[in-house]
């Protein structure tokens, strides 16, 4: 387990906007250079406008992370529907007749 980690770095997960920045106020060493206020302003627009939206988090590397929606999003794309036969298409006789030159009709 050790080794995965060690290679392909902490798992993710899909977490709401305001926790990843919650979590992230809490790893860093700058934290207690900011006032409360303003963390607590921050955590707080995060919240009302973020609202459930969730992203992938980890607190290594963004790039990895981006890297990792992209290819989730390949794959989503990559579900294709069953194929399924056509249906046999009919056209009425009034349209048939309609379409036919030397109907009595284009008269």
């Amino acid at each position: 387990v050790r080794e995965l980690t060690k290679r392909y770095g902490a798992g993710r997960e899909l977490q709401a906007l305001f926790e990843i920045h919650q979590k992230g106020y809490e790893h860093t060493h700058h934290h207690h250079c900011l006032s409360k206020e303003i963390k607590d302003a921050v955590l707080k627009r995060l919240e009302d406008y973020g609202g459930t939206k969730q992203r992938l988090s980890q607190l290594l590397d963004e790039e990895q992370q981006r890297e990792l929606e992209q290819e989730l999003e390949e794959e989503r794309q990559q579900e294709l529907p069953p194929s399924v036969e056509p249906c046999q298409h009919t056209l009425h006789e009034e349209i048939k007749r309609l379409g036919d030159m030397r109907s009595d009709i284009m008269d």
